[in-house]
């Protein structure tokens, strides 16, 4: 008697232990990561307009002392190219959606895929100048001394995040 009873309360303190441990990690395993999510699209974002979005930052455009003029600069040169990369994005998708068609066929045609190919190459050339012409609009639009503010206050919010991935900041503009 006294052996069934200490395998029931093994038992019952091992249920006791695993619950603990397992029932919390399972409740947190289907969270929304909505913080985690909006700084990854917000990198996203980022990605080829390399800091111009810097006029939704209040704090920024009071650190760099910018005035209403490069703001309103700022924020038109923004939305320029959010726009020219959404069609380049869109641009992309298709392409990339042509080029799964073209592998699909059980005959495939070289050339049409090759074709495709280079308009996907030439569709990223384009996605990279335009990342190169918001920098220097953004150069164009800032002092000197303004930059060196803004690049050091992005390299000390980036020191965190040194290696992960290709979203550092360029040493230099």
């Amino acid at each position: 008697m006294k052996n069934k009873f200490r395998n029931r309360l093994i038992t019952g303190l091992m249920l006791i232990l695993a619950s603990a441990f397992i029932i919390p990690v399972s409740a947190t395993a289907f969270q929304y990561g909505g913080e985690k999510h909006f700084k990854a699209s917000h990198k996203r974002m980022n990605r080829f307009g390399l800091c111009l979005n810097i006029w939704r930052n209040p704090q920024i455009i009071k650190d760099l002392n910018l005035s209403n003029e490069q703001v309103e600069k700022i924020k038109r040169a923004d939305f320029n190219m959010k726009e020219q990369n959404l069609t380049l994005r869109t641009k992309m998708d298709q392409l990339r959606l042509k080029m799964d068609r073209a592998y699909a066929n059980d005959r495939t045609n070289d050339e049409k895929i090759m074709a495709i190919a280079k308009k996907i190459a030439k569709t990223r050339e384009q996605n990279y100048l335009l990342s190169i012409e918001s920098r220097l609009k953004l150069k164009k639009i800032l002092t000197p001394e303004q930059i060196k503010k803004l690049e050091s206050y992005i390299m000390t919010r980036r020191i965190g995040h040194m290696g992960r991935g290709r979203n550092m900041m360029p040493k230099k503009f």
